[in-house]
């Protein structure tokens, strides 16, 4: 199971792209919070696994409290066989030697929010007083990287940033990040001048990633990692399709439910699908989650089945329906899967030997299908 718990309401940034909504000193009470673990635990014993995510607001504002659901986590997972995951998403500013020294010790993975360059960062990603946030989050990057332990940088990218994504890629494999997912915001106001400017960044974007695999060094740059899987795997359906109030649910500070994170927005209950004392209703738990079935509009689309459309938060931020994709996702999906194919040509085609590493298995067992006639990304 996937559980997301939402630890308090509150953070230090001011984010302008942020879902969470207003932030406010709405913390999870402690019993909530162990009340929301205890619930986990016990619907992932039939699988045997548990992904406990801590999100916010800014989660590190509840250190103490985070800390002590970590342990608690460990403890019971290990007394009943169960494979535990944990994670943190954090926007760096409260991490110190001591707190990254901890969450390590504690096994918690973190993904730092970090726009790239200050210059592509600042833009959004401003401090509740108005001032830049950038030299906080470099320093708990340098803290991280210096960890030699593994994490992840999550980049949003919006119609004003569309332009600096290959820079800001470039700076964060420069500075030794090994991992970036790249984030479009769905509910930015996009027109056809951003995305044309986003689908030559993602170009570019796929000549880095392709120039760091050349050099042996394998880098990971989602959503093309799983693109990349997706089109080895031909026609057998996404890498992950949405499991929103199934296999993942949120827990709001209330003890609402609802079937993922970005949900939870000020937690006013209208995407809840139940809280902790009744469980999942059924009835609320079916609109959480994406569209199984390919809407009228995409049959015939030879990504349909690949698409993550699935997702039913990005079609819900950019449509207002959790089973109907937008023209920003549709847009993205057929980027994505022409530069898939063409860095697999290049890539397989030289027996790269990073790519293989990483891809191998997906990769040589089924060849892409045939792409249009374009240069490889080289």
């Amino acid at each position: 199971m996937k559980l997301s718990v939402v630890l308090t309401h509150a953070c230090n940034l001011a984010c302008s792209y942020c879902y969470t909504g207003e932030k406010k000193a709405v913390r999870m009470a402690p019993e909530t919070a162990f009340a929301a673990l205890d619930w986990g635990l016990e619907r992932s014993r039939a699988d045997g696994w548990l992904w406990l995510g801590f999100f916010g607001g800014e989660p590190l504002v509840e250190w103490d409290l985070l800390a002590r659901l970590a342990e608690r986590a460990r403890e019971l997972a290990a007394r009943h066989g169960l494979e535990l995951v944990l994670q943190c998403t954090t926007n760096g500013t409260l991490l110190d030697p001591g707190r990254v020294a901890r969450l390590h010790a504690l096994g918690v993975r973190l993904a730092l929010s970090l726009d790239g360059t200050a210059e592509h960062h600042d833009l959004a990603r401003r401090t509740a007083g108005g001032g830049a946030s950038h030299g906080d989050v470099l320093r708990a990057l340098e803290l991280l990287v210096a960890a030699h332990r593994p994490f992840e940088v999550v980049t949003v990218v919006t119609p004003a940033t569309a332009g600096m994504v290959s820079q800001s890629l470039r700076y964060l494999f420069d500075r030794g990040v090994e991992r970036v997912t790249l984030n479009t915001h769905w509910g930015g106001a996009w027109t056809d001048a951003d995305l044309e400017t986003y689908r030559r960044e993602w170009e570019v974007a796929a000549a880095v990633f392709v120039a760091w695999m050349r050099r042996g060094r394998a880098v990971s740059l989602e959503p093309l990692d799983s693109a990349l899987v997706g089109v080895a795997r031909g026609r057998r359906g996404p890498v992950e399709r949405c499991l929103a109030g199934t296999s993942s649910v949120a827990v709001a500070p209330s003890g609402r439910l609802y079937g993922c994170a970005r949900s939870v927005g000020e937690d006013d209950g209208r995407l809840a699908i139940g809280d902790l004392g009744r469980g999942i209703v059924p009835a609320l738990a079916a609109r959480a989650a994406g569209s199984a079935a390919a809407p009228d509009e995409c049959r015939g689309c030879a990504a349909a089945e690949r698409c993550d459309r699935h997702c039913a938060c990005a079609c819900l931020e950019e449509t207002g329906d959790a089973g109907t994709p937008g023209p920003v996702l549709c847009f993205q999906q057929h980027v994505l899967e022409d530069l898939a194919r063409r860095v697999w040509r290049t890539l397989v085609g030289e027996r790269c030997p990073a790519f293989l590493e990483r891809f191998g298995g997906e990769l040589e067992a089924r060849a892409p299908e045939p792409a249009p006639e374009r240069g490889p990304a080289s």
